[in-house]
Order: structure tokens, then C-alpha cells, then sequence
């Protein structure tokens, strides 16, 4: 794909509108079920997010792929030549169900097998994370780095996730984590991937 800025523009718009979607809907009334157990919550708010994402999206790029959370089937991490974009229209929906503004709005492209770009939105705090593969990355547009300076585990506060998954629970469990939290400053999970990672 040629034109990145028009496609990182592109899901700025998209998942910016989607933001607006989850955090005015936060504390409010709407309906929740669950995919896989009733750890792995899904609600009314994430659909019209995905939708309104989807909209712009496919709008925008009618030959792309597009693959999202709530309509995910294994086949969908099939790459092939064509553009696909992955899209979380509400990580962290547990945080949101029970009333916590940790909570993002994802969208990444992918050429071939190889990401891009990606954006993530904080619709609470406005901040919006982006990259563009070889051109660094992004806060509200001003350039970001990691920390060079922080490079031991005792220097570090170690961020993880708790899975829903029975499954990846169990492996979670053996997880030494009084040996991690010995060894680094200290231990966080904010229950949004995306946000334990920008």
C-alpha cells in the first residue's frame, strides 16, 4: 500500500469516533454477555464501536480486509497479499462494564504479513498512540521513545495481563510472581492490553 499517512489519518478517524462511542456510554445502561466464559465479556457498546470502525474503514478502503474482535474466527490471522486491518473496537470491556476508564480503541494494518501502522485511543484521557513502520512512534502527534534508561529488571515496574481463558489462566498461574515482584520495582496490570503496552 502506497499512501500510509492517508491510511494512519484514516484510523485516526476512525477509532477517535469509536472513542467517543465508548466513553460517553461508560457508567451508562446497555447490555452485556460474554464470548468464550463469563470472564471474557462483550457488551452492546463494543458492537456499535466495531460497527462505526468497520463503516469508516470499509468506506475508505473497500479492498482492504477486515478483521474485528467481536466477529473473530481463527481463519481470520490468515495473511495473505492483501491489506488487512485488526481492530479492537473496546479493549479492557471488564474495566468498562464495571464503571473503570482504563479502556482503548485499537486499529493496525498489515501489508502481506508485515504491520504497518497502528493506533491506539484512550477516549478518557485523549491520548492517541500511533506508528507508521519505520517512522518512529507517536502521542497526540509528538514523538516518543522507549526508556534506554531503565534497562534492568531491578530498574523496571513490570506491566502484565490477566487472561479470561481458563486455558491461559492455568499457564498464568505457574507464573512465579513473588520472584518477579522481588526482583523489579513493582507489578501493575491496568486490564487493557493496549494500554499495558504503550
Amino acid at each position: 500500500m502506497q499512501d500510509l499517512e492517508l491510511a494512519l489519518e484514516s484510523a485516526i478517524k476512525a477509532v477517535t469516533g469509536a472513542g467517543q462511542i465508548v466513553k460517553a456510554s461508560l457508567g451508562g445502561k446497555f447490555k452485556t454477555g460474554f464470548k468464550s466464559c463469563p470472564a471474557d465479556l462483550v457488551t452492546e457498546v463494543d458492537r456499535r464501536s466495531q460497527s462505526f470502525i468497520l463503516d469508516q474503514l470499509g468506506s475508505a478502503f473497500p479492498g482492504h480486509r477486515l478483521v474485528a474482535e467481536e466477529d473473530f474466527t481463527g481463519d481470520d490471522l490468515e495473511l495473505d497479499d492483501r491489506p488487512s486491518w485488526f481492530i479492537d473496537p473496546l479493549d479492557g470491556t471488564t474495566n468498562f462494564v464495571f464503571g473503570i476508564p482504563l479502556c482503548t480503541v485499537t486499529a493496525a494494518l498489515t501489508v502481506g504479513a508485515v504491520p504497518v501502522l497502528g493506533v491506539t485511543y484512550d477516549p478518557f484521557r485523549d491520548e492517541i498512540y500511533s506508528a507508521v513502520r519505520g517512522g518512529g512512534s507517536f502521542l497526540n502527534g509528538r514523538r516518543i521513545a522507549v526508556d534506554s534508561t531503565r534497562n534492568k529488571v531491578a530498574d523496571s515496574l513490570i506491566n502484565t495481563g490477566y487472561p479470561s481463558s481458563d486455558t491461559f489462566k492455568e499457564e498464568m498461574w505457574r507464573a512465579d510472581f513473588k520472584k518477579i515482584l522481588y526482583k523489579a520495582i513493582d507489578l501493575r496490570a491496568f486490564g487493557s492490553a493496549a494500554l499495558e503496552l504503550t
